[in-house]
């Protein structure tokens, strides 16, 4: 296993059945991402991802993958400059790349085509 999250540190107390760090099993890799609130509205689950990784050129490719959940409502970062996120986990396929714990990637989330959606009032004139 890889270990994902750690709790405690070196030289911390630890207490009967206080959560040391969390491994992960499998080779299924997740990611969690932060979409733009706006661009969210055409973002849903089961979409395809492409997933660039900032340790490797782009010549090596990118690795495949989907979106499985989507949260419901807006969060916003904590420091300098808040941004508000809505937050999203994508599933990664097989990458051509080692996908390590901490690394920074790109998500790419293929929605389609961008379509925007218009209303017409009736004229008036002939009911055409």
């Amino acid at each position: 296993g890889q270990i994902v999250r750690q709790e405690k540190k070196l030289g911390d107390r630890v207490g009967n059945g206080d959560l040391i760090f969390v491994l992960s099993t499998g080779r299924e890799r997740r990611l969690s991402v932060r979409i733009d609130p706006v661009d969210s509205l055409r973002v849903e689950v089961g979409q395809p991802v492409r997933v660039y990784s900032s340790l490797f050129s782009r010549r090596y490719g990118y690795a495949s993958g989907r979106v499985i959940e989507l949260g419901t409502y807006a969060r916003s970062q904590s420091g300098p400059g808040l941004q508000t996120y809505i937050p999203a986990k994508v599933a990664v396929d097989q990458p051509p790349f080692p996908l390590l714990l901490g690394t920074r990637v790109e998500v790419q989330i293929l929605t389609g085509r961008k379509r925007t959606l218009l209303s017409r009032r009736p004229s008036g004139r002939g009911g055409k």
